[in-house]
């Protein structure tokens, strides 16, 4: 029965760790789809040009600056990190997806991209709120089960 009682409550509270990861996964998955929703709704479609590109790390990453063409004349930089690959040159134009309003807020990518990237983490938040919720639904009934056989016994 100490047995019992001791992996009840051990269970519930090595749910807890799930919980705790599942809600920040969740939260830091729709605020990128918020982001991404909008960019959808308010972007437009356009090029940048590449103008840095510096290769950092072992496994084939690079940091890059793009310079996007808004209306008005003016350009506005993008530095984001990429995959490595022959195809980047510097001088190169590559479509961007950018905010109408705030051209700081844009995805280096085609619109259909941007659309695959927000439907992919919405089923990853809705997959960690599905898992947060089965982990803490599992430490409660642990720990009150537990917390009974204690009682009881």
């Amino acid at each position: 029965m100490i047995i019992l009682k001791c992996l009840l409550i051990g269970l519930g509270f090595l749910c807890m760790p799930v919980v705790w990861f599942c809600r920040s996964l969740f939260l830091g998955s729709t605020s990128g789809v918020r982001e991404f929703k909008e960019l959808e709704d308010m972007g437009v479609e356009s090029h940048a040009r590449l103008t840095y590109l510096e290769p950092f790390g072992t496994r084939g990453s690079a940091s890059a600056v793009y310079e996007i063409e808004v209306p008005g004349g003016d350009n506005v930089r993008k530095q984001t990190g990429v995959t490595a690959t022959p195809d980047l040159v510097i001088g190169g134009t590559y479509p961007i997806v950018r905010h109408h309003q705030l051209p700081t807020r844009s995805y280096v990518g085609t619109m259909e991209e941007v659309v695959d990237w927000r439907k992919t983490h919405e089923k990853a938040a809705a997959g960690a709120k599905r898992i947060g919720r089965i982990a803490a639904a599992l430490a409660v009934v642990s720990l009150v089960s537990g917390v009974l056989i204690v009682a009881l016994v």
